[in-house]
Formats: C-alpha cells, sequence, structure tokens
C-alpha cells in the first residue's frame, strides 16, 4: 500500500510538470515576435529612392535649398543653393551605406565631423542628423526635413465638374510660350509643374530639377514664384528648362479650364500651357 501510494503521488507530480510546459509553449506562441518586428526597418520597409528637397537652416543667409535624390544603387546627388549669396551654387555625388538597423544612411564621400553626412529615413520624409549621427533639437529641429517628390494620384473627374485644383495637382507641361512640348526621348518622365500645400514648387523640364516657393492668391488668379533653383547636371538640350525657369521668374497670374492650367503674364498669350496629369 505504501508503495503504490508513492507512485500515485509520482505520476501526479509528472502530469502537472507536462501541463505546464504545454501551457508555456501556448502562451508563448500567442506573443509578438521580436525578432520579426526587428527585421522590418527603412532600408527594406519604405520606397525610400527617390528625390528629396526642402530649404534648411543657414547661419548667414536666407536658407540652403537641398535637393538630395537617392537611387537603388547606393548612389547618391545632393544639389544646394545658399539663398542670397553669389555663386552660392554647389553639387556633390558619392555613394553612400545604411547604417546598422536600417534606418540610417551614411554619405561615404564626406569625412566625419567636416559636414553633414547622415540621415534618417523617414516616409516620404529625409531627416538631416548632426556631424555625430545623433537627432538635431531645439526650435529650429524641424527645418532639417526633407520632402519626397510624390506624384500623388487625382480623383477621377465627374463631367461638367468645374475642374481641378490648383494645388496637389501634378500638372504636365504641353506647350511653352508658344510652342508645343514634347517629351525628351533621353528622359523617362514627362515635363512637369506640382505646387504643395506648404507653398513649395517642384518642376521638371526634361534635365534637372527644379524647385523653389510660391505664393498664389487663388480668389483673384495671382501666383508668383520665388527661389527658383534646380540641380546642376549638364544635359545636350536644356533650352526647354531654361526657358520655363524665365517664365517662372515671370508670370504674375494663372487661369484654370478644366483640365487645363495656364501660366499668364498681365494680359498676354499665355507663357505655359499644362494639363493635369
Amino acid at each position: 500500500m505504501k508503495y503504490l501510494i508513492i507512485l500515485c503521488l509520482l505520476l501526479s507530480m509528472g502530469w502537472m510538470i507536462s501541463s505546464c510546459k504545454t501551457a508555456s509553449r501556448q502562451s508563448g506562441a500567442m506573443q509578438p515576435s521580436k525578432t520579426a518586428d526587428a527585421a522590418h526597418h527603412s532600408n527594406n520597409s519604405l520606397d525610400w529612392d527617390g528625390v528629396y528637397s526642402g530649404t534648411l537652416p543657414c547661419a548667414d543667409c536666407e536658407g540652403i535649398q537641398t535637393v538630395v535624390t537617392l537611387n537603388k544603387d547606393l548612389t547618391y546627388q545632393i544639389d544646394t543653393k545658399y539663398v542670397g549669396k553669389e555663386g552660392g551654387t554647389f553639387s556633390l555625388k558619392g555613394k553612400f551605406a545604411w547604417e546598422t538597423g536600417g534606418n540610417k544612411i551614411v554619405l561615404l564621400d564626406i569625412q566625419e565631423g567636416s559636414g553633414p553626412r547622415h540621415y534618417l529615413v523617414g516616409e516620404n520624409k529625409l531627416i538631416q542628423l548632426d556631424l555625430k549621427g545623433n537627432a538635431i533639437t531645439g526650435d529650429l529641429a524641424s527645418r532639417y526635413v526633407l520632402n519626397k517628390e510624390v506624384a500623388k494620384p487625382l480623383a477621377p473627374v465627374a463631367v461638367g465638374a468645374v475642374g481641378i485644383p490648383l494645388v496637389g495637382t501634378r500638372w504636365r507641361l504641353v506647350e511653352l510660350q508658344g510652342a508645343p512640348v514634347a517629351k525628351n526621348p533621353e528622359s523617362k518622365e514627362n515635363s512637369y509643374l506640382q505646387l504643395d500645400k506648404e507653398g513649395r514648387f517642384s518642376a521638371f523640364a526634361g534635365c534637372n530639377r527644379m524647385f523653389g516657393g510660391y505664393e498664389a492668391k487663388e480668389a483673384i488668379l495671382r501666383i508668383s514664384f520665388k527661389g527658383v533653383a534646380s540641380t546642376m547636371m549638364a544635359c545636350p538640350d536644356m533650352k526647354s528648362e531654361q526657358i520655363l525657369a524665365e517664365v517662372l521668374r515671370t508670370v504674375d497670374n494663372y487661369s484654370l479650364s478644366g483640365q487645363r492650367m495656364t501660366l499668364n503674364k498681365a494680359r498676354m498669350a499665355p507663357l505655359a500651357v499644362f494639363e493635369a496629369e
């Protein structure tokens, strides 16, 4: 009888231990995988390649108009213009690498401490970090953000609709100073103009990216462009982009009709004609 009681106790303890292990395994299966979460980062989760632009703070000028192009082959180009300074336009090309963690990049062609070389890559944003690769803090922190140029899809326009909004639409250039604009066979995209809600514009006319600021008074159809700048690539034919840059500096009003937009000077014939893409 004594041995029978001991045997029953041992069997009961074995059953309890087995049940605890099973519950532990089931409980563990319900927990989120930290390894899986860590595998998602900017490098493999975002469409990070593209063109980022904005105006960064400047200690002795009005601002630094900056365009950063990141390519899938881990090469980059940075074009900067120091607003208000003669000869303050620079261009830099090189290679970059992803830092451990996959959320930051480092420019390999700039020596440590000699200039900004670290950037945090976010969704449609590129944030410049300090010389040591840390986040910039203080009142000016928000001004170190470059925004990605994103083509926004247009909602279908109903028959009889008044038209398409000036801001937020990607306007394809179809006529420039009375001459039709054909697509450049060496370019993969159409010439265009796009205005955003923050008062910035981006444009393209076959070679370089153009950018700057604008001010629109939609109630009276007035518009003006300021700080018109561009990247500095040399191309065989730059005539269209030079004309468009001069048009942007000249116009003072616009008109909208259905899916067509024109840029004008006073009551002269339209200097540029666009259609909504």
